[in-house]
């Protein structure tokens, strides 16, 4: 006959091809799906449990395979099969314990290679099935069934063979039957749910196995999906899946349909459909028995993922908002900066602050099906270069001056723009200046926004602030030695304390008494006429002069002079 029932598919394992176990104690993993779970060692035990747990309100129909060793008389002790909540770490007693003894709220199928007489064990290996950590078969607080002998045709099965052991349970009968070696061996008739497990339809479920003072080395092999008979599979589309099949006992199997498979007469074929299909796979059994699992190849929309066109940072635009795109209303976005996930960058917009090569992964919901793209951000943070070289000074001669010896450099065009010149000329790179002190020349890159700065300074010479306007002459001497009008020279009306002495170019000063003797002369406005040596009276000067501020117009100054004494 043909068996066929519902289950979901299971992720891939942590230990093994098919699916996840954890182990504890004296446990080992073999390699493909076997596990020992006691060497030949006194007062061993070991557990193996599977990763997810088991729905008691679904059908399961388990296959595996149990090795009790090669030691008959003094082998010991034996494997339980086991339903429990305490959670992937649970172990029990050792010895006759079987490594389930005291679990607690528990059901266990319990399969006795070693004769406890305190425990009411027959002579021969058996069978039996149990709850909550109760393996006395004298007392009625947790045998569900009487005990058979394992194998329907031999007392002893620590032989050193594999042997074929089946579990299964329908919740609509709530009917849980052993089969061993190919022969049903037992049942009860129990709510699992309710009678045991408080309404709990989630128990986890695995293997426990002990030694005490016998043993043996005992192992239990699974094949892949063991829990059920119908598999789902998710795919993206373009992609492919590996079907895998039970262990057929002739090598035989039949694939229906053959479509899109690369081959539908072996174990594991590829699968890569353009859409949803479901495929099925006949072949015998184990015990020969013609057995079907059923596939679904569910094939997910693959969403399409545009980053965008690649951005560069300027100084403008220091945060580049970077915007993703997909073919798919509902998709889910990742981003990660060369190579690195971002924290929290789950939306199609992100504000990208530095450079590098950005990532934004599209996914769909439904099977997570998806692509990437990848978008650039450069940097560009080009300043225009400004060179300013030395200035030339203000001076009455050159009351203003052109800013000058100025070079920019720039990567883009630039603009650029003065500081603190005259309002007409800061958009001129040599601008006039008239007063003296700091300039400011700003040069900014039109691309990136960039800017420059560079200062000069315009300097003055010492005859900057000589009118010769208001050039005085004086007309009294006191020579007296009161430092008061004691010597005589012409001075700046406008600016009496400037000094003269640079803002001549010639300069020359005659002075005459009354009778038109020369009584002082100089060519230096420093050797100014003290009159200590002459008498009091009148004197007249004759002052001829060229100044650097008015070079082309030579003056000539008369006058008289009253020298007190």
């Amino acid at each position: 006959m043909i068996r066929a029932a519902f289950f979901a598919f299971l992720l891939l394992p942590a230990f093994c091809s098919g699916q996840t176990y954890f182990l504890t104690g004296d446990a080992t993993f073999l390699g493909g799906d076997c596990y020992q779970l006691t060497p030949e060692i006194g007062n061993s035990v070991g557990t193996v449990w599977y990763g997810e747990q088991i729905d008691l309100d679904s059908i399961f129909d388990l296959q595996f395979l149990m090795n009790f060793g090669v030691l008959d008389a003094t082998g010991a002790d034996g494997i339980c099969f086991v339903l429990q909540t305490v959670g992937t770490e649970a172990t029990g007693v050792t010895g006759g314990g079987l490594g389930y003894m005291d679990f607690g709220t528990s059901l266990g199928i319990e399969f006795d290679t070693w004769q406890n007489a305190e425990y009411g064990d027959p002579e021969y290996d058996h069978i039996a099935i149990e709850m909550n950590g109760e393996i006395n078969h004298l007392t009625d607080l947790g045998n569900l069934s009487d005990f058979v002998q394992a194998n329907i045709d031999n007392a002893n099965v620590e032989d050193g063979e594999d042997h074929i052991v089946r579990i299964k349970w329908n919740p609509e009968n709530t009917t849980l039957e052993v089969y061993f070696d190919c022969e049903f061996r037992i049942a009860a008739e129990v709510d699992l749910k309710n009678t045991i497990f408080s309404g709990n339809n989630l128990v986890y479920w695995g293997f426990t196995a002990a030694t005490g003072g016998s043993v043996n080395l005992q192992t239990v092999c699974l094949q892949e999906n063991v829990v059920t008979l119908e598999q789902e599979v998710n795919i993206c589309e373009g992609e492919s899946a590996t079907l895998t099949s039970w262990d057929s006992s002739d090598g035989t199997y039949v694939w229906t349909p053959a479509t899109y498979l690369d081959d539908a007469t072996i174990q594991s074929p590829i699968a890569t459909p353009p859409a949803t299909m479901n495929y099925s796979v006949t072949f015998l059994d184990a015990c020969g028995v013609e057995t079907q699992l059923s596939y679904e190849v569910i094939v997910a929309e693959s969403y399409s993922a545009d980053a965008g066109e690649d951005v560069v940072i300027t100084c403008d635009d220091d945060v580049q908002t970077l915007n993703a795109e997909s073919d798919g209303g509902d998709a889910l976005f990742s981003w990660s900066l060369d190579g690195d996930p971002i924290a929290g960058a789950h939306s199609a917009l992100y504000n990208a602050a530095q450079a590098g090569t950005y990532t934004v992964t599209v996914s769909n919901p439904s099977g997570g099906c998806g692509s990437s793209d990848d978008v650039v951000v450069a940097t560009d943070l080009s300043a225009p270069v400004i060179i300013i070289g030395e200035q030339d000074s203000l001076s009455c001669a050159n009351p203003s001056v052109m800013l000058q010896d100025i070079t920019i450099t720039s990567v883009h065009d630039y603009d650029f723009l003065w500081l603190g010149v005259d309002a007409a000329s800061p958009g001129n790179l040599t601008p006039v200046v008239t007063e003296p002190g700091e300039y400011v020349l700003t040069a900014t890159d039109v691309e990136t926004g960039c800017t420059t700065q560079a200062f000069t300074y315009v300097d003055v010479e010492g005859n900057y602030q000589a009118d010769f306007s208001s050039l005085v002459f004086p007309n009294i001497l006191t020579a007296n030695d009161d430092a008061k009008n004691s010597e005589w020279k012409p001075f700046l009306g406008a600016n009496p304390g400037f000094n003269l002495s640079g803002a001549f170019k010639t300069y020359t000063v005659s002075i005459y008494n009354r009778w038109g003797n020369l009584v002082f002369e100089t060519a230096n406005y420093s050797s100014a006429w003290r009159g200590k040596e002459s008498a009091p009276g009148v004197y007249f000067y004759v002052v001829q002069y060229e100044t650097y501020c008015q070079s082309t117009l030579p003056g000539t100054a008369t006058g008289s002079i009253e020298l007190v004494k």
